[in-house]
């Protein structure tokens, strides 16, 4: 499935396209986060959980990040919106925690 969308999406299949990625950046972190609005012990339901991905830019490489973020990676994460796959998709840039 993960290949027929990315298929779609970036006109590549999915391991090619991390294997491109990869070039460009390093995840150095990753948290999934619950969200609750009022009461702990209320059951998560969807869209309490939030997953925040931390990448380390290579050297040199930040505008061709910042590119491939918006010109393939937002076009595969529109498309999961649109299928239902996911709720939303942001990109934000900033300093990581992690160095």
């Amino acid at each position: 499935m993960r290949d027929l969308i990315a298929k779609k999406a970036l006109g590549m299949m999915y391991a090619d396209y991390i294997t491109k990625s990869s070039a460009y950046r390093t995840r150095v972190g990753q948290v999934l986060s619950r969200q609750l609005a009022i009461a702990r012990s209320a059951p998560t339901v969807e869209g309490d959980i939030i997953g925040y991905d931390y990448m380390k830019i290579a050297e040199g490489r930040q505008s061709d990040y910042f590119a491939m973020e918006e010109n393939d990676f937002k076009p595969l994460h529109e498309h999961h919106v649109k299928s239902g796959g996911m709720k939303r998709w942001s990109l934000w840039p900033g300093e990581a925690a992690w160095r």
